[in-house]
């Protein structure tokens, strides 16, 4: 089995646990993974004779875990910090967004089967909108999240996947254009959709609402197909990845808060995303260096601030070290009361 694994895949265990892959580069011997439904007698989902149920907060799958299956827990030295993941001698079944539209795909059109469920069909849909607009290949393209380990409901949303960094750029141009065509079958989020979605996130990114609104509802990435909910994750692509996991260590050097610019966003439509910034204060631990960026693991915050806005954000500090390089950054998404504000919307 190919157990190459990346941003956007799952993983089923023996033991029917199915995790969902971050990041795009791995421990050897172990796939960075979190988990995403279990195996329950009354769960709400079900799938080839078995009901499961759905962990949303990221603490409940760290204290699901530590009860019942603490061998899928380990200490990653090289981030210095308790990570979920599977060993690779462990991986029953590896699903990749790639892989599952090819079965729809007959001479380069999109096919749809009978029985494809109702967010299925959706999502299908959204590829071939997404294809006819950027002219970005089928095959750099894939679904993700529930449909894709067949566990979606009628109120699942639209989870897609894009792969490489040109590829990323010319369907956020696309659906930018779209959004200024004001096509009927896609937009931004309404006031009422946004309050629903502030109930539902809106507490985690320890925004107000109405921070929280301009900052979400410019997204291009995320917004409303037809009626439902989407989110397109992009992330590179292999060959774009420089270093293997072990060639770059983190080092905590606590929590902080930084003021600053935005100096670069090429990266921030990327899981996980980047902004180069110019760090005119910061508050909290002391350290002797320049803190170059702000990163996150989180899709979340994705498209957050622009080049030329003045942001405050809070995290975890590191110092990244590879054989090329040294710098510090600002990794956020880690603790509930990480932030990341745009302070001049």
């Amino acid at each position: 089995m190919d157990i190459r694994a990346r941003e956007g895949d799952f993983l089923e265990t023996a033991e029917g646990l199915i995790f969902d892959v971050k990041g795009v580069s791995h421990p050897a011997g172990r796939i960075i993974a979190f988990l995403r439904y279990y195996p329950k007698i009354d769960g709400k989902r079900f799938k080839d004779g078995i009901h499961y149920e759905k962990i949303y907060s990221l603490s409940e799958r760290y204290v699901f875990l530590e009860k019942k299956y603490p061998q899928y827990l380990f200490y990653d030295k090289f981030s210095g910090e308790t990570l979920q993941g599977i060993p690779t001698e462990k991986i029953k079944k590896i699903y990749r967004p790639e892989e599952f539209i090819k079965r729809f795909i007959r001479k380069n059109q999109i096919e749809e089967r009978e029985g494809d469920s109702f967010v299925l069909k959706k999502s299908l849909n959204m590829l071939k909108l997404i294809h006819a607009q950027s002219g970005v290949g089928y095959d750099k393209m894939g679904i993700s999240g529930s449909v894709l380990v067949n566990l979606e409901t009628e109120e699942s949303d639209i989870d897609l996947i894009i792969y490489g960094s040109e590829n990323a750029r010319k369907i956020f141009d696309s659906l930018s254009k779209m959004y200024q065509d004001q096509l009927e079958m896609i937009h931004p989020y309404s006031e009422t959709e946004i309050m629903s979605l502030f109930k539902f996130r809106g507490k985690e990114s320890n925004l107000n609402l109405q921070e929280f609104a301009k900052i979400e509802r410019r997204k291009k990435l995320q917004g409303i197909f037809n009626g439902t909910e989407y989110y397109i994750r992009c992330i590179k692509d292999r060959a774009e990845i420089l270093h293997k996991y072990e060639e770059i260590q983190y080092k905590s050097v606590g929590k902080g808060t930084l003021s600053g610019v935005v100096t670069d966003d090429t990266e921030a439509i990327l899981t996980p995303c980047k902004y180069l910034i110019d760090a005119s204060k910061m508050d909290g631990v002391n350290f002797s260096g320049k803190l170059q960026e702000i990163a996150s693991f989180r899709g979340r915050f994705c498209e957050q601030a622009k080049n030329g806005e003045q942001i405050k954000a809070s995290g975890k500090i590191e110092l990244v070290k590879s054989k090329e390089n040294e710098y510090f950054r600002l990794l956020i998404g880690s603790y509930s009361e990480d932030f990341f504000r745009v302070l001049n919307l």
